[in-house]
């Protein structure tokens, strides 16, 4: 049994399709859904005119599901082909530097910072880091500061020429050559520095 087809008059407003081409308002005979029939956003796409950035365009200016079949229907009785929107250009974005929305590269892990390397040892065996000078009495290593003793010597490795420090609170000593390399005071001290321990 055929089902009863009723034709109504309709008034489409005016609208620019992305060819730019501007549609005037008009009148227009649209078929009416048959009684038992419901339109949704899932059963257009099946629609002959379905596109998805069309789809979203007419959802988004807030067209209820049977106005887009209504719209689609038109378009398709009129030889029209789906209709794709470009995304907008991020206009903000680009006069600002700073993208607007959600940015794609977002989503991709980032990669992990490589681990700083631990400085080159000096090859000197006696020398367990560089000093911070301050002036001509003081330096600073290992985050404290080192009084000169006004003592002066030789590397016990090559003979080099070094100057005494002294950490006041620990009583602590080490020896500056003119390179500004920290000595230890002792071959046993700068073996467990070198080493880590």
């Amino acid at each position: 049994m055929n089902k009863p087809v009723v034709l109504l008059k309709a008034h489409v407003g005016s609208y620019t399709r992305k060819d730019g081409a501007v549609v005037a308002a008009h009148d227009t005979k649209v078929q009416a859904a048959t009684a038992g029939t419901t339109v949704t956003h899932a059963s257009l796409k099946k629609h002959p005119m379905y596109e998805p950035s069309d789809h979203a365009y007419f959802k988004e200016k807030g067209y209820k599901p049977h106005e887009i079949k209504d719209i689609w229907d038109r378009d398709h009785a009129l030889g029209h082909k789906p209709q794709a929107h470009e995304k907008a250009p991020d206009v903000v974005g680009a006069v600002t530097g700073k993208p607007q929305g959600k940015d794609p590269a977002a989503d991709k892990p980032k990669p992990k910072p490589k681990p700083k390397a631990k400085p080159a040892l000096d090859p000197h065996p006696s020398v367990i880091g560089k000093a911070k000078v301050k002036d001509d009495h003081t330096m600073e290593f290992g985050g404290r500061e080192y009084w000169k003793t006004g003592k002066e010597g030789k590397s016990m490795h090559d003979g080099t020429p070094v100057s005494e420090y002294r950490h006041l609170e620990s009583d602590h000593r080490v020896w500056k050559d003119d390179k500004h390399r920290v000595h230890a005071d002792s071959m046993e001290e700068a073996k467990k520095h070198r080493s880590g321990k």
